[in-house]
């Protein structure tokens, strides 16, 4: 098949792809656009505390029940740690300063009444504050939202008018080559690298079988190399372990064993074999050993001392941190991040 015809259909199905790109995004455009509310959560309750706060001082008379002050407190505190419109932090300092003049025993009656007014008087700026804003970012919200649909409506209609000229004027679909060379990604994917592809003289795509096939060969020496050192470090690794005179546990981050050396396995009456994989919540309920070392309350200390058969062991618990790189560049310059992959537990004799 000439290249003309596989092009030609080969736009045509890219003709679908940004069709459908255009329909997806219209959808989740007006997902967002009724979605937008939830950036208004901080003032909702914002209004939410002051409603309450109100309705406390409009039901009780001074001096405030002893419940009420307890309620308005509560309430108050949750608005302090609420803040987030320019103002609101001013008349919240200056409605807790009512509020201390209403519980303030020593206080005369009169001048609790003015702190209530004063009070009632802060929590409208406060409620006045936040309808404000409100108001003002549901509006921006619903701007950018529809800005971002009229730009994704006119990104769709513009690759709809590109690709179609291109399916009308252009070759179509790449048929066998696409085929032959996604059977061999597949192979490479099974780890098959001695799938080899293979063109006819001439043929367009020959050269780049001839690539694939010499990335293949590459990939089984570069795979074989790499599980060879990477069984050598496992067979050191384990003999390095096993040779530790103290116990050791190895455990992932998520809690489940990695390895236990011989000693640790002959201290805590556990199976090498069988434990390993094991998570540590079910081998703990079945060895008095595990269920203490490993028990909520003991997990937050990195030295403790612990009886165990008639013989004090010191445990020591240690974090193991790898660093992640986002690309090869930065394990030159910059300090990467850093990730807990699990815990090392040592477990030696204490005199």
């Amino acid at each position: 098949m000439k290249i003309k015809n596989k092009l030609r259909r080969g736009f045509g199905l890219l003709f679908v792809v940004v069709l459908l790109f255009g329909g997806v995004s219209l959808f989740y455009m007006r997902e967002i656009a009724k979605s937008s509310k939830t950036i208004l959560k901080d003032n909702y309750e914002t209004l939410n505390y002051t409603s309450k706060m109100q309705k406390i001082l409009d039901e009780n008379h001074l001096p405030l029940p002893s419940e009420a002050t307890k309620q308005f407190a509560a309430q108050l505190a949750k608005e302090k740690n609420n803040i987030t419109e320019k103002g609101e932090k001013e008349a919240v300092l200056a409605l807790s300063s009512a509020f201390a003049t209403i519980t303030d025993p020593s206080a005369d009656l009169l001048t609790r009444e003015n702190a209530v007014i004063k009070a009632h008087q802060q929590l409208r700026t406060i409620e006045e504050i936040n309808l404000d804003a409100v108001s003002k970012k549901h509006t921006e919200a619903q701007e950018e939202v529809q800005n971002a649909a009229s730009y994704v409506t006119l990104a769709a209609a513009i690759s709809f008018l590109l690709l179609f000229s291109f399916m009308v004027n252009l070759p179509d679909m790449i048929s066998k080559p696409i085929r032959v060379f996604v059977q061999g990604l597949k192979e490479v994917s099974r780890k098959n690298y001695n799938h080899h592809l293979s063109f006819g003289p001439g043929d367009e795509f020959s050269e780049l079988a001839n690539e694939y096939n010499k990335m293949t060969a590459l990939l089984e020496d570069t795979e074989n190399n790499y599980l060879f050192e990477i069984q050598s470090e496992k067979v050191r690794l384990k003999t390095l372990i096993e040779q530790i005179t103290a116990a050791v546990i190895g455990v992932k981050e998520n809690e489940e064993i990695l390895f236990i050396n011989t000693a640790a396995a002959e201290i805590l009456d556990l199976n090498k074999i069988t434990s390993i994989g094991m998570m540590i919540p079910k081998i703990s309920q079945q060895n008095q050993w595990m269920e203490q070392i490993f028990s909520t309350e003991e997990q937050e200390k990195e030295e403790r001392i612990y009886r165990i058969k008639d013989q004090n062991y010191q445990l020591k618990k240690c974090e193991v941190i790898i660093p992640i790189y986002k690309n090869p560049a930065d394990q030159i310059a910059p300090v990467p991040s850093r990730k807990n992959i699990g815990y090392l537990y040592m477990l030696s004799p204490h005199a």
